[in-house]
């Protein structure tokens, strides 16, 4: 974007004020001095940067929340999975006669409570 920044007059600076009174007596060179000013533009490239970068936070939190739950979920999942094996594998036991009664309705009991404090 364009700034107006001034009159030259036969190349000597007269004022900055655009609505500059000049008398004109001779032959004159009035030149209007413009300068770039990059300023609006750097607030526009800011903003968008802002803005665009929030949008990749919020998105990035949802992808994490989103694992996260999926992450405890799968995890819980494979908690129980591991008690019903583990839970198999004590009847087995139990059915070869490899432990008592008494120790396999303890185990059982243990393994169960675990299972039951999962689900809820």
């Amino acid at each position: 974007m364009h700034v107006f920044d001034g009159w030259m007059l036969d190349r000597e600076f007269v004022g900055r004020d655009p609505t500059q009174l000049v008398k004109v007596d001779r032959a004159i060179v009035l030149t209007a001095h413009w300068r770039t000013d990059y300023m609006q533009l750097l607030i526009l490239v800011i903003i968008l940067g802002l803005i665009g970068g929030s949008m990749g936070l919020i998105r990035v939190k949802k992808i994490h929340l989103s694992r996260l739950i999926h992450y405890k979920t799968l995890k819980e999942r494979l908690k129980r999975h591991d008690v019903e094996e583990k839970l198999a594998r004590l009847k087995e036991v139990y059915q070869k006669g490899e432990i008592s009664e008494e120790v396999y309705k303890r185990l059982k009991q243990e393994l169960e409570k675990r299972l039951h404090s999962r689900k809820h």
